[in-house]
């Protein structure tokens, strides 16, 4: 094998490491029924707003995406009733790797962890398709 050779080969090898490594850094977790857990919920009661508390039963990374909704599933569709007006959706995006077992509290458009500190983003819509 030439130098030149070599080098190409090497270069390859390094492109392709540091393009696996990117991808599984910026990945996040997929999480399947049975991972995320409801451990309470507090009705608006006007001068504070909806909140609920939540684990998750499996570690998840940064930027992980965990959506709740009030929409009403249609039997008949299999699918959700997305699109009226009075439903609505948060979507929670994790700020950075949490173990199973860690629980959460969304308030309103924030979400931080049970005994203090941030937990991510919460992003709130009224009447929007359910994605």
């Amino acid at each position: 094998m030439s130098f030149l050779q070599a080098t190409k080969a090497k270069l390859c090898f390094v492109i392709l490491s540091l393009t696996l490594f990117f991808i599984s850094v910026n990945a996040q977790t997929t999480l399947t029924p049975g991972d995320v857990a409801f451990t309470g919920y507090v009705s608006a009661d006007g001068a504070n707003p909806d909140r609920f508390s939540f684990v998750v039963l499996t570690p998840i990374t940064a930027t992980t995406v965990i959506r709740f909704t009030d929409f009403g599933w249609r039997t008949d569709l299999n699918a959700f009733n997305s699109g009226a007006t009075l439903e609505s959706e948060l979507v929670f995006t994790a700020s950075a790797g949490y173990p199973a077992g860690t629980e959460f509290q969304i308030s309103g458009t924030s979400a931080t962890l049970i005994g203090g500190g941030s937990a991510g983003t919460v992003v709130y819509s009224v009447g929007a398709g359910f994605l």
